[in-house]
């Protein structure tokens, strides 16, 4: 079967920068690389970088089985986009594709540097759905309608608690909505208990930060 055909979204320097790697940027769940577009890529152009954005296969404007695509698929996909790019970067991960950048950095040395934004552990989701399930159930149904029906069901709210800053005008919640989608049944279940990812060669950089719980 051959490999679907990806998004892959971009901003470039208006100056050439030699031996400056580019960056890319993997997504969470129910998004794709839209959601780096309006600020990241720029804003690290503008620093020089050329950054770039994948959207995993069955996510954004990239072809692929969404239901079924599972860890591995989406450590394909990167791994497809950083061969694009030249065969080395800087990767950047959030959330579910903070776990996808931890397995593409330990296969290996295509990935110079990793950055973690609030990235799935090592250990998975499991012990979280569950502190979720019991202090916030509202979310965890809503999330669960998001998975079932798409972003159409859900209220705007849930996603600026659980996705968005409290800080983002309810204009702009309503604007970025609807671009929200289903995620993978099987990534779904995976992201409980992942496979541990490959033990990285050492002397290789890794930035990890986290957020506040949600409320």
């Amino acid at each position: 079967m051959s490999a679907p055909r990806l998004e892959l979204l971009h901003a470039r320097p208006t100056t050439e920068s030699p031996g400056r790697l580019p960056i890319l940027f993997v997504h969470g769940s129910y998004c794709g690389a839209w959601v780096w577009s309006e600020t990241f890529l720029p804003y690290f152009a503008r620093a020089g970088f050329a950054a770039y954005a994948v959207s995993l296969r069955g996510h954004g404007d990239s072809e692929g089985d969404l239901a079924l695509a599972s860890l591995s698929d989406y450590v394909q996909d990167v791994s497809a986009a950083i061969a694009h790019l030249g065969g080395r970067c800087i990767l950047v991960g959030h959330s579910m594709g903070g776990i996808v950048a931890q397995h593409c950095f330990g296969d290996g040395d295509s990935v110079a540097a990793l950055v973690l934004l609030a990235s799935v552990p090592p250990s998975g989701l499991a012990n979280s759905a569950m502190t979720l399930m019991m202090t916030s159930p509202d979310l965890m149904v809503q999330f669960g309608l998001l998975q079932s029906l798409g972003p159409s069901a859900v209220t705007s709210d849930v996603i600026r608690r659980a996705i968005l800053s409290d800080a983002t005008p309810a204009a702009e919640v309503a604007r970025l909505l609807p671009q929200f989608q289903t995620e993978s049944h099987t990534i779904s279940l995976e992201l409980m208990t992942p496979p541990p990812p490959r033990r990285p060669a050492p002397a290789r950089p890794v930035l990890v930060l986290g957020e506040a719980p949600i409320r």
